[in-house]
């Protein structure tokens, strides 16, 4: 066998065929890694497309998360300003002066809201008194829908995002919510409330019991306790009712942002 690769051998390279078939099989080599190379060109453009595609499919569900967070952040503003203004009444119709605040102007408040339509009236009238008290210990709560924004994040696709325009948008808008409506200023909220329900209590008035809601406004004539407990109360509401109005920007101009982006790519 030995000897009849050694005859092949020495008639390659006596016709100088090895140097052929050299210059054949390097040129066969390099066309299947060109190919292969090409192919995992297309392969990446195409993964990228796709994860471009997926990012896209988030964005714009994120789009309509915000739309549903600002109508709640509205009915969320909408309540505050009904609160603020029905507790500041309060203080008024028992020679208190009000609050000195941020001016929050009465809108029409519909029935989705309060169970009075009309404007807050002047002189004391025992059903809106009613209402008033009731709303001092209704806490209406912001809630954003974020099921889009965990998922584009837990799916690794959020960082795929080429824009920090839209990555800082997104970051803020859940940040500032956090920071002004998330758990801390609920847990604020709720002690407000209980701090206000415990003094009205602790002087003998449930208000689910009560048929004449003006002796309230009598005790807190006198009683520098519940006058600082509702004040709390009318600060936080502001505060609600600001941070609110505030969110809804913010979920307007991210919307602005992420719109421009979609359109750009």
């Amino acid at each position: 066998m030995t000897p009849f690769f050694r005859r092949i051998r020495h008639k390659l390279a006596n016709d100088n065929q090895f140097l052929k078939y050299s210059r054949y099989a390097i040129g066969e080599i390099i066309l299947v890694v060109i190919g292969i190379l090409i192919a995992l060109q297309i392969n990446n453009w195409n993964e990228e497309r796709q994860l471009k595609k997926s990012v896209d499919v988030y964005l714009n569900r994120l789009v309509e998360d915000l739309n549903n967070d600002i109508e709640n952040l509205f009915y969320q503003k909408s309540s505050h300003q009904f609160r603020y203004h029905c507790m500041q009444q309060l203080l008024k119709y028992a020679g208190l002066p009000e609050n000195e605040m941020v001016s929050i102007t009465p809108d029409p408040y519909k029935g989705q809201i309060s169970d009075w339509e009309k404007p807050i009236p002047e002189d004391i009238d025992p059903q809106f008194l009613k209402i008033a008290f009731d709303h001092t210990s209704r806490l209406p709560k912001a809630v954003l829908v974020t099921s889009t924004i965990d998922e584009l994040k837990n799916s690794g696709l959020f960082s795929y995002i080429n824009d920090e325009k839209v990555i800082d948008g997104i970051n803020e808008y859940y940040s500032i919510f956090e920071n002004n409506l998330g758990e801390s200023e609920d847990d604020n909220i709720l002690l407000f409330r209980n701090n206000w329900t415990n003094i009205l209590a602790a002087n003998g008035y449930n208000s689910y019991g009560l048929t004449d809601y003006r002796v309230i406004i009598e005790w807190l004539k006198r009683d520098p306790r519940g006058e600082a407990a509702l004040r709390n109360l009318i600060s936080n509401a502001e505060w609600r009712y600001l941070s609110s109005q505030m969110q809804i920007e913010k979920a307007n101009e991210l919307k602005i942002i992420i719109d421009a982006y979609l359109v750009s790519n």
